[in-house]
């Protein structure tokens, strides 16, 4: 999801821990609950060109907040292994 993401290619899932957590639903992709509500998402993404450029951009944004590099640095914050001295 995030490899997606991190490519400018929206991403749509089913509505649970991890895809809930990470897509935000309508602006760089779709959760759904049920395999009818991800067809008619599928269905109106692909006949919406401005939809689909704005999506891609927000892709390409919102995997950037999962940055392997921004994670570590905040973790070391939060644990107090960072500004120590």
């Amino acid at each position: 999801m995030l490899e997606s993401l991190s490519c400018g290619l929206p991403v749509i899932a089913y509505k649970a821990k991890g895809p809930k957590d990470i897509i935000e639903d309508g602006v760089c992709g779709f959760t759904v609950n049920t395999e009818e509500q991800m067809i008619e998402k599928i269905i109106r993404f692909l006949g919406n060109p401005k939809q689909q450029e704005s999506f891609r951009k927000a892709a390409a944004a919102r995997a950037k907040h999962y940055d392997v590099d921004r994670i570590l640095e905040q973790f070391m914050t939060d644990v107090g292994l960072r500004n120590c001295q």
